[in-house]
């Protein structure tokens, strides 16, 4: 079997195994919902207007990583916020936050803080974050503003695991090095979304970041 149709397969059995328990919505609630939208302030969820694919792995074990979705506002040019879904998908499901901030404020963090924050230098450069369907140039350049960032991210809900949002809070971390990076759960995310985790990789290995 090749590795698309591997990475195909995979991402199948781990959306089938998301399934979350529940009766199907209503016609009733389904209205509701559009009649609210016409009607009701979104602006902060219009603010999240840049996507990103990435891996992110549980800090208890670095091993155990999924593909995840961000998509990100500004809050101010040196700090970030991000909503993390499980796919870009209409029944995609939160799977947890992250803040990005510079590299600027990450340097005055106390020692214990900075424990907490991880860097984007090799999720870049490894070609593990890429933004969808973006143009190749705006591509590179938020790319090497996102390489010289820090991110926190905390997860609630393990759905590799769980079918529903269960136990507590964890915190992740994004890969740091080739050793630690599940190239099965990269073969999953590329067949999903129609990318060449590779071809990336040799195009950034000399990026600068801004």
């Amino acid at each position: 079997m090749s590795n698309k149709k591997k990475g195909k397969q995979l991402y199948a059995e781990q959306r089938r195994m998301e399934n979350v328990p529940g009766q199907t919505e209503s016609m009733t609630a389904r209205v509701g919902e559009s009649m609210a939208s016409m009607t009701q302030n979104f602006a902060p969820l219009k603010q999240f207007d840049t996507h990103i694919s990435s891996i992110r792995c549980y800090n208890n074990n670095v091993k155990r990583q999924i593909p995840v979705h961000e998509y990100i506002m500004h809050i101010n040019e040196d700090v970030m916020q991000a909503l993390i879904t499980d796919s870009d998908k209409p029944d995609a499901k939160i799977v947890g936050i992250e803040y990005i901030i510079s590299d600027k404020l990450y340097r005055q963090l106390p020692e214990e803080e900075k424990k907490l924050w991880y860097n984007h230098e090799f999720e870049v450069k490894s070609g593990t974050m890429i933004a969808p369907r973006m143009p190749s140039m705006m591509e590179n350049k938020l790319m090497k503003n996102m390489g010289s960032t820090w991110g926190k991210t905390i997860n609630l809900w393990q759905v590799d695991r769980d079918r529903l949002p269960m136990g507590m809070p964890q915190m992740m971390t994004g890969p740091t090095s080739y050793n630690t990076l599940n190239t099965e759960v990269i073969k999953s995310r590329d067949a999903q979304l129609g990318l060449d985790t590779m071809k990336e990789r040799r195009n950034r290995e000399n990026m600068k970041f801004e």
